[in-house]
């Protein structure tokens, strides 16, 4: 597991704690992602910017909400 996937997962649950959707938690992230200058072009058209395993473990954290 990479380091910052915990952040990630913890994103993704408090997110839907908070009631936002996951479209707006996924974009959220991408436009973090790009501000920062640490996207790579291959992801925009997967991702909209976000590293693909960002993506997964904030998925990871939504599905843990929504099983609760």
């Amino acid at each position: 597991m990479r380091y910052d996937a915990i952040g990630n997962i913890v994103y993704g649950y408090l997110g839907k704690v908070f009631g936002i959707s996951d479209s707006v938690l996924f974009a959220g992230r991408s436009y973090a992602q790009i501000k920062d200058g640490t996207y790579k072009n291959d992801w925009i058209p997967i991702t909209g910017g976000d590293d693909p395993l960002d993506q997964y473990y904030i998925q990871y954290g939504i599905d843990l909400y929504n099983k609760k």
